[in-house]
């Protein structure tokens, strides 16, 4: 009987002991961050590829480049090139963005040839089209019709044999949540794409709509509260991880201490609500990454906040 005593006792305080240590170890375990979003800028192959690539491979806290591709002018190994030399500079998951014009056949040719050429090693996120649900490129599609085309991309790569793209659907113009709950109500819940994308612009920071009005120039423009709506309508629509394809655009109107804010901001927020990846549109004057981008207070203001 004593030892079964002894037995019960030893056991209690080994258990106590345990029971410390569990609490030790939740107390000094930090919690589990935030995964840090990708950040980087959109450039443009008509343009000066290389030097825009170069520069934003050179700033601390960027990794990854949006450029565009249009399938009925360059061709696929073109693309591959420009994959090659983005990641000879280390930066860490570009975006190739497709938009073969109104034809779901195209998109799935390209698509097909684009896996092919790309082989098993290369890893692109394709992005299927470019506000699609907005003026311009053909569009817009009707979101059944677009559900058609994301369908066409990601059969294109089960048939091609290599599984290693990733399908991104085209950035939505305007925070368009109607357009999602559109294209999801024609997905029957089974999403076809890895990410979504949103262009979270104010009404005059999107071509689409026109000039900035004077109420524009302010630190919401494009705009913190509107991107803040956006994000959470995006994220409760789509159970995806989140890619902000373009914002800043027309920022080049603000005063640029002002833009610089902004960015700082922008940076939090993407932080904030678990962004994948925030890809700028314009940072200095003009559209796109670029020279012009080289040390403005704004970009300076980006690439810090990006590493803190």
């Amino acid at each position: 009987m004593r030892d079964n005593k002894t037995v019960r006792y030893v056991f209690s305080v080994v258990c106590f002991l345990l029971g410390l240590v569990g609490l030790v170890f939740v107390v000094t375990t930090p919690a589990t961050q935030a995964s840090r979003p990708l950040y980087g800028a959109n450039v443009h192959p008509w343009a000066d590829f290389q030097s825009s690539v170069d520069y934003v491979a050179m700033t601390p806290g960027m990794g990854i480049v949006r450029y565009d591709e249009y399938v009925l002018t360059t061709s696929v190994l073109s693309v591959v090139a420009h994959y090659d030399y983005v990641k000879s500079k280390g930066l860490v998951s570009d975006i190739v963005l497709v938009q073969p014009c109104c034809d779901t056949n195209l998109m799935f040719g390209y698509v097909r040839a684009l896996a092919v050429a790309m082989g098993p090693d290369r890893t692109p996120i394709v992005e299927i089209l470019n506000e699609e649900n907005a003026s311009g490129y053909g569009n817009p599609w009707p979101a059944t019709t677009y559900y058609q085309a994301l369908y066409a991309a990601r059969n294109a790569l089960s048939q091609s044999g290599q599984h290693n793209l990733r399908i991104s659907m085209g950035g939505l113009a305007l925070n368009d949540t109607a357009y999602l709950n559109a294209t999801g109500i024609a997905a029957g819940g089974a999403w076809l794409t890895d990410f979504g994308n949103g262009h979270f612009y104010t009404k005059g920071g999107n071509p689409t709509v026109g000039p900035l009005a004077p109420d524009d120039l302010d630190l919401a423009h494009g705009g913190v509260f509107s991107m803040t709506r956006g994000i959470s309508s995006f994220q409760r629509i789509i159970p995806k991880p989140l890619i902000i394809g373009e914002w800043g655009w027309q920022t080049g109107e603000m005063p640029e201490g002002q833009r610089a804010s902004y960015m700082r901001a922008v940076v939090s927020l993407a932080r904030t609500h678990n962004v994948y990846a925030l890809i700028v549109e314009e940072i200095g004057p003009g559209d796109g990454a670029g020279p012009n981008m080289r040390s403005t207070a704004s970009w300076v203001a980006f690439s810090e906040a990006a590493v803190q």
